[in-house]
């Protein structure tokens, strides 16, 4: 796996328990996650679904009612192939 789907994988999996830290991202890659992502984590912001504060990004009530979608929303494009129609 390469180092783009670990950064993908390792946001959904922190969304899926609730909360994303920031910092824990940045010592394990180096980057911003915000920085990496940024078109992503506009989109959640511009529907209210994740409030960032300080250095944790979190689901918000809303956000955690979709929790899978916003999985979705980090998926690469080789996963997201994966569910294309046959």
């Amino acid at each position: 796996m390469n180092e783009d789907e670990n950064k993908r994988r390792t946001i959904i999996y922190a969304f899926f328990m609730g909360t994303l830290d920031k910092g824990v991202y940045f010592d394990k890659y180096q980057t911003d996650v915000l920085e990496d992502y940024p078109e992503e984590f506009e989109a959640l912001l511009d529907n209210e679904l994740i409030e960032i504060v300080d250095k944790t990004i979190k689901l918000n009530r809303k956000g955690r009612r979709y929790t899978d979608l916003i999985g979705s929303v980090f998926w690469s494009p080789k996963v997201d192939s994966m569910f294309e129609p046959i």
